[in-house]
């Protein structure tokens, strides 16, 4: 675990100077991963989900940055927040713990559609949204079979 912790922190590190956003959106983006990295650390006991989430919405925001993509920058700074608030508001935010795989597949989708045309593109998009649905769907069922605290 500790190695993960490390390298979590590497990489918002190194997503946030090396992403290609302005300064104010690097800043702001490090620091949301950076406080989900903290909180994640506090409330590792209660829900390690937001740590095993974080070298991916790390990644993301780089890609995003990457290719200039500013709906997935909005999308993954939504994302984000919506992970502090659900952090947070345990065990009443639990079902909308779903929501964040519709939200993360879009940035995806964004991050990578913009270059693709035609077949590629609905490959693509039909691709991500198959899998969103399937990993939605997983969640909503760990959140049904919960015991006890689920809503």
């Amino acid at each position: 675990m500790t190695a993960h912790l490390v390298g979590s922190f590497a990489l918002i590190l190194l997503a946030a100077w090396f992403s290609g956003w302005p300064l104010a959106w690097s800043v702001a983006g490090s620091a949301l991963l950076l406080g989900l990295w903290l909180l994640g650390l506090v409330r590792r006991a209660l829900d390690p989900r937001a740590l095993r989430l974080l070298p991916g919405h790390a990644l993301l925001f780089f890609a995003a940055g990457r290719t200039g993509c500013v709906p997935a920058l909005y999308l993954w700074l939504s994302a984000s927040v919506l992970i502090f608030g659900l952090m947070l508001a345990r065990p009443w935010g639990r079902p909308l713990w779903a929501i964040l795989w519709p939200v993360s597949m879009a940035a995806i989708h964004q991050v990578g559609a913009t270059k693709l045309v035609g077949s590629a593109f609905w490959a693509w998009t039909v691709g991500l949204g198959l899998l969103g649905l399937g990993l939605t769907a997983r969640e909503m069922r760990t959140i049904l079979r919960a015991r006890g605290d689920s809503c």
